[in-house]
């Protein structure tokens, strides 16, 4: 079954101010994976993550409510395909017109129906109240700008939920390696992991932090409920 693919609402590509030489390289290289070199994204990912950024994204399972579910950056299409799977019903949306094209094709490749919209989540062109979740795993910065959150509640069902997994991941590496991983990995301090919170009840939402601990990784997933 061919997935339904939208384009409408595409605002221009959000810029993240960079400090130092070493963070304008490793901005300027995220910013091509998620566009031309899109199709090379999951195996960027597995590298920096040592392997575990799948596993790291299935954690959001555990959170989420109800059966509709809207998934803000759905990059690759990777959780849409697991999500349908589950037995929930999805809906993608991505700004990248690469990450959508490839996203398309794995969802097509699994005969699955999960729709997916080229379109940005601070103007999501979805009606009120139709999801029962959100959800967003390692996304941008935009996804705790008012507008963004502010159209998440807007979708959202009455009570409905918005899980935002991989804010952070603190890695508890020793000797050479752990001395490679601040770039990529650093758990904020507790005024900042306020601040985050703060973003998201003033958006409407009752909201905590849980941290999913596993071996030599905790990752930071905030989960709101809408108020």
């Amino acid at each position: 079954m061919r997935s339904r693919f939208k384009e409408v609402n595409v605002m221009q590509k959000v810029r993240v101010p960079s400090q130092g030489w070493l963070g304008k390289i490793y901005l300027w290289a995220c910013e091509r994976l998620y566009y031309e070199f899109a199709w090379a994204y999951d195996f960027v990912s597995w590298i920096v993550s040592a392997g575990k950024w799948r596993k790291w994204q299935t954690l959001v399972w555990s959170h989420v409510a109800g059966r509709t579910i809207l998934e803000i950056g759905c990059g690759t299409g990777a959780m849409l395909v697991q999500g349908e799977q589950l037995g929930f019903k999805m809906t993608g949306v991505d700004r990248s017109t690469d990450m959508v094209a490839v996203a398309q094709r794995r969802v097509e490749r699994a005969h699955l129906a999960s729709r997916l919209i080229l379109g940005d989540g601070r103007n999501l062109p979805v009606a009120d109240g139709a999801f029962d979740t959100v959800i967003a795993t390692f996304p941008a910065g935009y996804i705790l700008e008012q507008s963004t959150l502010s159209e998440i509640r807007r979708v959202l069902c009455e009570g409905g939920k918005v899980v935002i997994l991989g804010l952070w991941v603190e890695a508890r590496l020793g000797g050479e390696l752990g001395g490679l991983i601040p770039l990529f990995y650093g758990r904020p301090n507790s005024d900042s992991m306020q601040r985050m919170l703060q973003r998201v009840a003033t958006a409407g939402f009752k909201t905590q932090w849980i941290e999913e601990r596993q071996r030599h990784f905790t990752v930071g997933v905030i989960v709101a409920e809408r108020a």
